[in-house]
């Protein structure tokens, strides 16, 4: 036992991983797990990393509205989503700073995700399943899977590759006096082929058009 200024009183313990020397009302300390072997932290808790509180995360117990700011966590004029109860929040404050994630594969750190703020931005590197329930080995870069097609797999050279186990779709919504369109380029035209759809009051309405070498070629419409 050492005496320290009559002020605080340490009884040696048995230091030990995830222990925290922590004193009584008396100023007796000793080696004690805080609650248990794990470190339980109150919600609304906000953790600050750098001098500056440049990174900050938070168990936030209340719902927040979206676009809202959040003291020292979320700054300025937001742009997010509203988030319930009971999230957790991890957010880069510095202005311009950038976001990445990185593991180490085969003994080399690899970033699996990368937000670049300055660009506004967003990277996902390698190949990664996006979706819910016993995800598989993905077929191509993207794999957003929603349920087991069955026993098949994506050409080589898929980039995306959408799966459901009951009907699929991929929508692109426009206004009605808008298009929406699927473009297939390369060096020749960004829109050598071309398969788009005109709304109801654009011009022409209702009309199915395809591109062919980067020209108008087909029309058909509910005329």
């Amino acid at each position: 036992m050492v005496n320290i200024n009559s002020v605080l009183t340490y009884t040696a313990g048995t230091p030990a991983a995830g222990k925290l020397l922590t004193s009584d009302a008396n100023g007796v300390a000793s080696w004690e797990y805080l609650g248990s072997p794990t470190l339980d932290i109150p919600d609304d808790t906000i953790f600050v990393w750098g001098t500056d509180g440049d990174i900050a995360s938070i168990l936030r117990s209340t719902a927040l509205n979206a676009n809202t700011a959040l003291t020292g966590v979320l700054v300025g004029t937001p742009v997010s989503q509203a988030i319930a109860a009971n999230s957790f929040i991890l957010s880069n404050i510095t202005a311009d700073g950038d976001f990445g994630f990185y593991a180490n594969l085969g003994g080399h750190s690899q970033q699996w995700m990368f937000y670049d703020t300055s660009a506004t931005q967003g990277f996902l590197r390698g190949s990664y399943t996006i979706g819910t329930g016993a995800l598989p080995a993905p077929d191509s870069l993207l794999h957003v899977w929603a349920g087991s097609a069955g026993a098949v797999t994506a050409l080589a050279g898929t980039v995306a590759t959408f799966e459901n186990s009951d009907d699929v779709a991929i929508s692109l919504f426009a206004p009605l006096n808008k298009s929406a369109s699927i473009l297939i380029g390369n060096t020749d035209s960004a829109y050598s082929g071309v398969l788009k759809y005109y709304g109801r009051t654009a011009t022409p309405s209702d009309t199915w058009a395809v591109f062919i070498a980067a020209v108008d070629r087909l029309h058909y419409s509910a005329g």
